[in-house]
């Protein structure tokens, strides 16, 4: 059977990943002060009220957005499993 629940890391390295993507340059670099990053943060805070540190989360936020972003479908890190079928697809036999 196939999980269809994040576990704790997956669910803020998701919405580190989507705040970083989706933010103004002016929201990432004030994230403590931004009400979108507030929002996802007072969320987790509210699953986990002792172990979720705010500060730390929205450092998290403004470290994803300044780290570089690989371009195209050439990213071998976390390729989408319709792109690996279609590189399968379209790749020639090895010889």
């Amino acid at each position: 059977m196939k999980r269809t629940s994040m576990t704790r890391d997956e669910q803020v390295l998701w919405a580190v990943e989507y705040l970083a993507a989706n933010l103004s340059k002016e929201e990432v670099e004030n994230a403590e002060c931004s009400i979108t990053v507030q929002a996802f943060a007072d969320f987790f805070a509210a699953q986990w009220p002792r172990t979720f540190n705010r500060m730390h989360f929205a450092a998290q936020v403004r470290q994803a957005a300044q780290a570089p972003v690989p371009q195209g479908i050439g990213d071998t890190k976390k390729k989408d499993r319709s792109v690996q079928l279609f590189d399968r697809l379209f790749t020639l036999p090895r010889r």
